[in-house]
This record gives C-alpha cells, structure tokens and sequence, in this order.
C-alpha cells in the first residue's frame, strides 16, 4: 500500500474496466449501380483510394446532391428513395461504370471547358472537307512545333465563310482528332483551325454525360478586353428529371491571382459542381509556330477573354463498355461490390440494376413552359442515348458475388430480386434455385413507384430490394433485429406489378419466395421472411434468425477485443461470461430469444472444462454460446366449431 505522509489528495491510477458489450448497427445498406453522377474509383485504385468511392448517405437529399437524380437506363435512384422513404436512414452507394473497357469504348470522363485566354494561335488546317454532323475531322498541324499540336481537352475554334464554332478536342488518334459535338456547318477543305491558350479549365466535379449540362457565365470584375477579377455563375441545366430544382452557384468575385480571391481556393473548397485548375505549364514562355517567317512567343496568360455563357463539353458515361467485373471487381480489383466489402458498416447488399430491363421507348422530357420575360432558351445537347448495360444472364452471376461476400464476412446479407419477365411459378422457382444461401432473401414481385421521368406513364416498375432493405432498416431500429422483417408497410410505391393472392402464395412460401401484397385499408406490405436456405436447413429457415446472429456474433468479437493478450485465468473468464450473459439478457428481454426465462433462451459457457491446460497452453481461449431464437408467429391456426350448442373457436 502507498504510505501518505502529508495531508492532500493524491491520485491512483485504477486498472481499465473492460467495456461492456454493445449492439452492432444492423440497419445500413450498400447499393451498387447506375448513377447520373457521382465519383468513380480510379481504374486501378488501391484499397484506401477505391473505398472513398463508396459514399455515405443519411438522405434523399444527399443522394441528389451527390449523384443527381432518376435517370432512364437505372433503378438505383428509386431504390434508394424507397430505402429512406421506408424508414431507412443510413446506406452507403457504389457508382458502376465501365472503367476498364475494350478497345474502341470510351471511359467515363467529365466533361470540361478551357476558359480562352488573350491569346490564341494558329493550330492546323482541315484535310478534307467537313460536313455538318461530323465530329471526326482529319488535320494537317505539321507547321506546328510538336508541344503545340491540337490536344484532347483543348478548345478548337473552326471559321469559314463567316460561320465560327468553337468546340472541344476530346479524342485524338494520328491526324484525326473527334469533336465533344457534331458541326452545324460546312467547312472547305484548307480550313484554318485555332485554339485558344487557355487561362483557367473548369471541369464537373464527376464523370458523366451530366457535366455537358453545366452553363458558365463569366462576369467582368475589372475593365478591358481580358479580364482580371471576375464574377462566376455555374448553372447545371435540367437533365432528363426536370421536375427538380434548378442547382446553381454564384462567385461574386474570384482571381486568377493568388490572394483574398484566388479562384482555386473559393471554387475548389466550395463547389458540389465543378472543379477548376491552370493549364500546365503555367507563365512559360513557349513557341506557336515553327516554320515560315521569325517564331511567334507568348506567355500563359493569366487573364480571361470576356466571352459568352459556354456549355462544359466531352462529358461521357462510359457505359457501353462495362463488363460484369465493374459490377463485382476482384481480390485486388477494387470496383463495384468489392468496394462495399471494404466498408465494415455495412449490413445489407441490394443491386438493382443487374435485373435493368430498358423501357420500350425512351420519350424526351416535355419542355417546360416558356417564361415571357425569360431571355432566349439557351441550345442543349441531345440527352444521351440508351447505354448498354450488363447483360440478364450476368445478373445471376453477380448475385452469387453478393452472396459470396456475405459468407465471406458474415455480417451482411444480400437482398435479391426476379427478373421483370419472371411472373409464373415454374420460371420464378427455376430462378430462386440458382441461389442456396442463409445470408439471402428474395422477394416478389416488382413494384410500381411514381417517376418523374414518365418513361412508362406516371408510374414506373422497380425491383423490390430498395424498399426491403428501407424496411429492414425501420423494423431494426424500432424493435431490433430480431423482430422478422414482415408484415410492415412499404413507402414510395403506388402498386405491385402482379397481384398475389392467398392461392399464389401457398406456391411461393414453401420454397422460400417472399411475396408483397396490396391489402385494402392497409397498404402495401411485405409477406414473408423467409430466407434462401437450403430446404432441409430449418434452422435457418428466417432471415431475422441469420441477421441476428450475425448481429450477436459481430458485436461479441469487437466487444471483446480488450481480452486479447489477458491472462486466461479465471477472473478473465467470469468476465466474459458476466458480459455475455448481460448483453443476452438484453436481447431475451426484448423477445429475440425463446424461453420464459433466460435459461431457456440461451447459455454461456467459459470454463475449465472447454478451457483445459492444453488450450491455455496454445494461447486459446473458448467461450460457447448457445442461443435458441424465437421463431416468428408466421402461421395462426384457429379451427372453427359448430354444434347443437352453437359455434366456437379453438386456437392451437
């Protein structure tokens, strides 16, 4: 004992108590698809870089901040709106694209603009004539010294017979270089190309056909013909939902100077739109023209032309080269599902767009309505077309990934859906049989949720997954997991796709197909909890069984990390089994587990007897726990009695 020999208080280190056992969050999804825009991982991305592509989200709102809104060729955005209007609050989405496509297909790429300088030089002459809609020119830029040939991403200015265009290089192969748009006029053969040296490069924020909507509007600040301080409105133009607001930033005063203003330093920290930067090298003076007559010298010019509101040009999807490995990735491919893998939060997979099945037809959005003190409308490009997307056959392919990663991990279940086409009992078990597992669900049949868009009418068909996983969600966070994910009412959804009815589930239940059925007074409701175990497997038979499990097991193993390197002694094993025998006594309480009392429910068992010498010797140390969880009231049988006496009702 310490001697104190002077009166004051004095301070005693105490040992750490070991933190008590505490529930894992069981309520966060992971999406993986199709996305109007958000980030996308590098193609060869590391692990720390990849997993930043994986985005968390706790809103709609944020969803559309992040990856814009509905688009035709995805259901994504619906699932997601149906997860969070269910009841979900939390999910993390993987964008999909083709990252590494074959020869001839484009990579995603964000579209972009050079913001011309006070200078511009002579850059090449046509080869051939130019038609109106080509997009593909052949050059001649020999004259011209090697460093100041026509580049992708550099702007192109065409003039001929008093016509002038003004477009951006975004592919180049020998003396061919491919315009971000189609010309609007005829251009002889001999025409002179020139390209603006550019002062600043905005570019969207993300890859996508989506930055080709963003409209600059440059403000002079300052006097002359080129600018030094200037005012910048960013515009992103309705896309194919325009029904939703109208994004827009202003900078009311930015320079191309370093200082209070620095255009870096306020668009780059600020903008949910854009990105800018300087053009490299920055200030060198460099040679234009090589060739007849003394060589012309300028410097990067650190001013902007006055110019008018331009259009960010070259944007691309880069979706007709995808490949199932963007959906699913690989042991050091971080793409897709791999990513979500590396995100320990998360509990539920959904990927909805592996069943996408385009609309018969594609309309173009109705314009809105004229405004009379609008000024002129501004030209837009055509929307983009209908993008390839994986093929059906692959869609089982990445189900089985899904599933792969949840028996891999353990702590994640997969939420399938059918194929649209899939609607009569012989086609809809042949489908279910593809995948055995006790980390999956799957459920019928699609739903009807309201769109925007109106491809379909005011209505479009969605798989189920979102709005299960929403409700997976909403049933944890109000009862916990053990509680079947059953018999609660779906949001953001008008109708089913196919009515079923108490006869068409008695052929969907036994096999272990979920249904969801309209029922008059009470909405739309999921039916069913059954899991995708094997037929023999009935102690799996419940997804709530596998989530809760997978719940307990994952909450004991970062509980009890403080026991690592303890002496495996019999004070160490008394406290795991206080701690265990709390936390399960929580959850009996709660009703996730049988018995009318503890004993019944479950067990711990940390002793010598499962302890002997030999295991504390090798450094182990075993804890059995046994769990008997409560199975859900799926079926109430009530017989119905009539007599001479009258009738009467027995429940068993």
């Amino acid at each position: 004992m310490p001697v104190f020999a002077t009166p004051g208080v004095y301070l005693q280190p105490q040992p750490a108590q070991p933190a008590d056992i505490r529930l894992v969050r069981t309520d966060v999804a992971g999406f993986v698809g199709f996305t109007e825009r958000g980030p996308l991982p590098p193609p060869d991305a590391t692990q720390d870089v990849a997993v930043q592509a994986a985005i968390r989200l706790t809103s709609w709102a944020e969803f559309l901040a992040t990856f814009g809104g509905f688009v035709p060729y995805s259901y994504l955005a619906y699932a997601v709106r149906g997860f969070f209007d269910t009841g979900g609050t939390t999910c993390y989405v993987v964008r999909v694209a083709g990252l590494k496509p074959s020869a001839g297909l484009s990579l995603p790429c964000a579209a972009s603009y050079p913001l011309p300088g006070c200078y511009y030089s002579f850059a090449g002459l046509l080869e051939n004539t130019a038609e109106p809609g080509d997009s593909v020119l052949r050059i001649s830029d020999n004259s011209v010294v090697s460093a100041e040939r026509i580049k992708i991403g550099e702007l192109v200015e065409i003039e001929s017979d008093g016509v002038t265009e003004t477009s951006l290089v975004i592919a180049r192969m020998d003396d061919a270089i491919t315009l971000s748009k189609p010309l609007g006029a005829a251009h002889p053969q001999g025409t002179i190309l020139a390209k603006y040296a550019p002062a600043l490069i905005v570019s969207a924020i993300s890859p996508g056909s989506w930055g080709n909507r963003l409209k600059l509007s440059v403000t002079p600040l300052t006097m002359g013909q080129t600018i030094e301080e200037f005012a910048l409105r960013v515009t992103l133009m309705p896309g194919p939902d325009s029904t939703g607001p109208v994004e827009e930033e202003y900078y009311s005063h930015l320079s191309l100077v370093e200082g209070p203003f620095f255009a870096l330093d306020h668009v780059n920290n600020f903008s949910n739109l854009i990105r800018v930067s300087f053009p490299e090298p920055r200030g060198e003076i460099r040679p234009l023209l090589a060739g007849a007559g003394p060589i012309a010298k300028v410097q990067t010019p650190l001013n902007i032309v006055a110019a008018p509101a331009a259009l960010l040009q070259g944007g691309e999807d880069g979706l007709t080269g995808l490949t199932i490995d963007d959906f699913i990735g690989g042991p050091n491919d971080f793409r897709g599902l791999r990513i979500l893998q590396e995100v320990d939060e998360v509990a539920m997979l959904c990927a909805p767009d592996t069943v996408y099945e385009p609309p018969a037809t594609l309309p173009t959005p109705a314009p809105p309505r004229a405004d009379p003190c609008a000024s002129p409308p501004e030209v837009m490009e055509p929307p983009p077309g209908e993008p390839e997307t994986v093929p059906a056959a692959d869609a089982a392919n990445v189900y089985n990934a899904m599933i792969a990663q949840c028996e891999l991990l353990r702590d994640r279940v997969a939420i399938l859906d059918f194929p649209q086409n899939t609607k009569n009992f012989s086609a809809l078990q042949k489908w279910k049989t593809k995948f055995v597992t006790r980390f999956g669900a799957i459920y019928y049949p699609w739903l009807e949720v309201p769109d925007d868009l109106e491809l379909e009418g005011p209505s479009r068909l969605v798989p189920a997954a979102g709005h299960v996983a929403g409700l997976y969600a909403s049933i944890d966070n109000q009862f916990g997991v053990s509680r079947p994910p059953a018999n609660a009412q779906l949001a953001f959804i008008n109708d089913v796709a196919d009515d079923v009815t108490d006869v068409v589930q008695q052929s969907l239940n036994p096999f272990g197909i979920n249904a969801i059925r309209a029922f008059p007074g009470r909405g739309i409701r999921v039916w069913g909890a059954r899991s995708l175990a094997a037929p023999n497997d009935d102690d799996w038979r419940f997804i709530h069984v596998r989530r809760l499990m997978s719940m307990i097991e994952k909450s004991v193993a970062i509980s009890t990390r403080w026991a690592v390197f303890e002496s495996n002694d019999t004070a160490l094993r008394s406290t795991l089994v206080h701690s265990l025998t709390v936390f399960l006594n929580a959850i009996w309480q709660t009703g996730g587990l049988q018995g009318a009392q503890p004993s019944q429910g479950f067990y711990v068992k940390c002793d010598t007897t499962n302890n002997p010498p030999a295991v504390v010797d090798a450094g182990r140390l075993v804890c059995e726990v046994g769990i008997a969880v409560a199975a859900p009231m799926e079926f109430i049988v009530f017989e119905i009695h009539q007599d001479p006496t009258g009738s009467s009702v027995s429940e068993s």
